[in-house]
């Protein structure tokens, strides 16, 4: 589920044993942050002490990418800025 308006939250159901586990009871799951180069800047999140845990591709080919501190269990969503007008679309349909 999203909201409608800025700024964007999503609502997303806690599974167990995968990457949608919280970092801890009651945390934020992520915060996401729109790129120009999702692979560069996930590699500049690396060389801080982040660890890649997932990547992928959106329907429009977009590169995704969540990254994780193992210090506090803060998330970082990298998402192409390509994806930003589809993601607009979907968004207004939602509501």
């Amino acid at each position: 589920m999203f909201s409608t308006t800025t700024p964007r939250l999503e609502i997303v159901r806690r599974v167990p044993g995968t990457l949608w586990e919280p970092a801890a009871a009651g945390a934020v799951h992520h915060v996401g942050y729109w790129s120009d180069d999702v692979a560069a800047d996930a590699a500049e999140l690396e060389r801080h002490g982040f660890v890649r845990e997932a990547t992928r591709r959106g329907a429009d080919g977009a590169p995704f990418a969540f990254l994780r501190s193992p210090a506090s269990g803060y998330r970082v969503e990298l998402v192409s800025r390509v994806a930003r007008q589809s993601l607009e679309r979907f968004w207004g349909m939602s509501a």
